[in-house]
């Protein structure tokens, strides 16, 4: 997308000069492709951020019932709980306080 020397966007197509990129079909082309760019350049300075995330019911279970330890790289050598092993035990006695 390049400026032209009036400061307006030039025609993404490369058209001009053509009846219908002077009736401004192109013109729009050119903002739409300028906007996505800002949402593009917005969206990645956000994605470094911790987004929430939900995950599949099944998923959740399968959490639950075994734990973070399984596929940990630290498992055979880990002797204090981690944070993950502590939120998963807050989540676990949260499930049993409310069966109850």
């Amino acid at each position: 997308m390049k400026k032209t020397r009036s400061g307006a966007l030039g025609c993404p197509a490369r058209c001009s000069g053509r009846p219908e990129c002077e009736k401004g079909k192109c013109r729009w082309l050119a903002a739409y492709l300028v906007r996505q760019k800002w949402i593009n350049a917005y969206a990645r300075t956000v994605a470094d951020r911790q987004i929430f995330r939900y995950h599949h019911p099944q998923e959740q279970r399968q959490f639950l019932k075994e734990g973070p330890c399984p596929g940990c790289s630290l498992e055979k050598l880990c002797d204090l709980p981690c944070p993950e092993y502590v939120r998963w035990w807050d989540l676990r006695m949260a499930l049993l306080r409310r069966r109850m």
